[in-house]
């Protein structure tokens, strides 16, 4: 997050958002509210905050993280406040389980640090033929499968609308054009966002990173890293090396971690669901 900060003529707008959210959205007193944080910050300083006095960055970050509420809209009001109103208890207050930290994408992809993500708990899911609305729109949608660095894992299918099949999505993760359209190059259409779980591609991909991957590329285009399987066993993601000049084509499957042993198999053996074009990570 930057450290910039906020201006004086943005302080009254973004205390008003404060002010919004505690009374329309949630309901609840000042105190209520401050006691909500257990002792981060008094109600006096709230008070002073939608007033449009004394509003720092940290503050807005601590209440997003806290609410899980988007923090660009606290900030700027650009997008929807995110507010899931089956998470508020009979006082109108937000309490709910934990959810996961927003990662800030680093390593061979970044983005600028001012645009931030926002996971949440989402009841839809994604269909290889049917499209996705996105609750955040221009949010690129998390699945419930975990693409393995070692063994993938396979969530549960959820029945979609038109007797599909399809994989639940787990969260939204709301990336700037110029990253998603310049840095990535990919279609926020022909993507999705897969978490990572074990190490046999580590340094370059840790278990619990994320990675955006083009479901249009499905072809050995290039020596790249691929999100692949078997046709059977849950999906893996691997560095795929074309064998010059093997009739019929054969394909090298690398592990960057080497303590892991590399394979070798015809390419028309390997079913590949798409390329790995983007990193969100820890570090």
């Amino acid at each position: 997050m930057r450290t910039s900060k906020i201006k004086d003529s943005e302080k009254r707008a973004i205390g008003q958002r404060i002010k919004k959210l505690r009374e329309e959205m949630l309901g609840v007193t000042q105190e209520e509210f401050a006691a909500r944080f257990r002792g981060e910050f008094t109600r006096g300083a709230l008070g002073n905050w939608e007033r449009g006095e004394g509003i720092k960055l940290s503050n807005l970050k601590l209440i997003a993280d806290k609410l899980d509420v988007n923090f660009q809209w606290l900030a700027s009001g650009i997008g929807k406040p995110l507010v899931d109103p089956d998470a508020l208890d009979a006082s109108g207050l937000l309490e709910k389980q934990p959810l996961q930290k927003s990662n800030h994408p680093s390593g061979q992809k970044s983005f600028d640090g001012s645009i931030f993500n926002q996971p949440f708990s989402v009841q839809a899911g994604v269909a290889e033929d049917l499209p996705y609305r996105a609750k955040l729109e221009g949010a690129l949608p998390e699945i419930d499968v975990q693409v393995g660095a070692g063994e993938g894992v396979l969530g549960d299918l959820i029945m979609m609308p038109g007797d599909r099949n399809g994989h639940r999505v787990t969260a939204e993760w709301l990336l700037s054009d110029e990253f998603v359209l310049q840095e990535a190059r990919v279609s926020r259409t022909q993507s999705l966002i897969f978490p990572v779980v074990g190490d046999s591609m580590f340094p370059s991909y840790s278990s619990g990173d994320r990675v955006i991957v083009d479901l249009s590329q499905q072809q050995l285009i290039q020596d790249a890293v691929y999100v692949i399987s078997d046709g059977h066993s849950a999906p893996q993601i691997k560095r795929l090396q074309r064998v010059f000049l093997s009739t019929p084509e054969r394909v090298r499957i690398i592990s960057d971690n080497p303590q892991y042993q590399n394979e070798e198999h015809l390419l028309s053996d390997v079913k590949i669901h798409g390329r790995v074009c983007g990193l969100i990570a820890r570090r």
